[in-house]
């Protein structure tokens, strides 16, 4: 949103931006795979035990996604084309609800996330003709979902361990940001990227993504993490995520400071 408000999504560091944040994003799958496996071999007492527990989740895992979207693109965009006919407009959403849901359950049933059904069911979705007119039904709903999102987010914050533990939060942000912005722009620079489309790209990945709240409760909930450090990473994330659009506003006004100093 904030690339589209800026006019940048055409741009060079956009088309960089969206790539790198689409990628980020697929990698958050195997490690809600990974997560629940880490969680439950805990209670192995051998290394070995661990990577066997760890290893034959992912197998099992990767066959159910597998067959999930094995049957889904042969089925799912069937049913929607036959929704898609009901001269109702509102069946197309409440069908795409329906589906979304149910395929989160059955997976979660199967002992993976519901992020992750979510995420299988928007990729057999994008292969239905109707893909389109899916997205314009759904469009009125991000908003609000992400308000609901950052408000649950406030609500399991205490005030009392922000406020008392401020410095810390304040110091993790910037380790965080200034770690995060370093080896993007090494990453870019070592590609061959100009240098402002470096800078301008390492300043739109200096934020923590919002998946990182959803790992962060998996981790807690399986006993991985513990609960004061699942409250360091939510103030901190949640920061990034507060200051980036300021940020990245001033980027390229900062960049051009920069290269008149140098």
């Amino acid at each position: 949103k904030i690339l589209s408000d800026r006019g940048h999504i055409d741009t060079l560091p956009g088309e960089i931006l969206i790539a790198w944040l689409l990628i980020q994003d697929l990698a958050v799958l195997p490690l809600f795979v990974v997560l629940p496996a880490i969680g439950g071999a805990a209670l192995d007492t051998s290394v070995f035990d661990t990577f066997m527990h760890v290893g034959a989740s992912i197998l099992q895992a990767a066959f159910l996604v597998g067959a999930v979207i094995l049957l889904g693109k042969r089925i799912v965009p069937r049913i929607l084309t036959v929704i898609a006919r009901i001269p109702q407009q509102e069946f197309l959403g409440l069908g795409i609800v329906a589906f979304s849901l149910g395929t989160a359950y059955i997976l979660q049933f199967f002992g993976l996330s519901t992020a992750v059904g979510a995420f299988i069911a928007g990729i057999l979705v994008s292969d239905s003709l109707q893909k389109h007119a899916i997205f314009s039904e759904i469009k009125p709903l991000r908003s609000i979902f992400s308000i609901i999102f950052f408000v649950s987010l406030g609500m399991v914050l205490p005030a009392s361990f922000f406020f008392s533990n401020i410095l810390a939060i304040v110091f993790f942000t910037s380790i965080i940001m200034l770690i995060k912005f370093c080896i993007v722009i090494a990453l870019t620079f070592y590609l061959g990227y100009h240098s402002k489309t470096s800078f301008m790209v390492s300043i739109g990945l200096i934020r923590v993504g919002e998946f990182a709240f959803i790992l962060a409760r998996e981790g807690n909930t399986l006993g991985i993490l513990s609960s004061d450090t699942y409250a360091m990473i939510l103030p901190v994330a949640f920061l990034t995520i507060l200051l980036f659009p300021s940020l990245y506003f001033a980027a390229p006004n900062v960049y051009l400071f920069i290269k008149r100093k140098v």
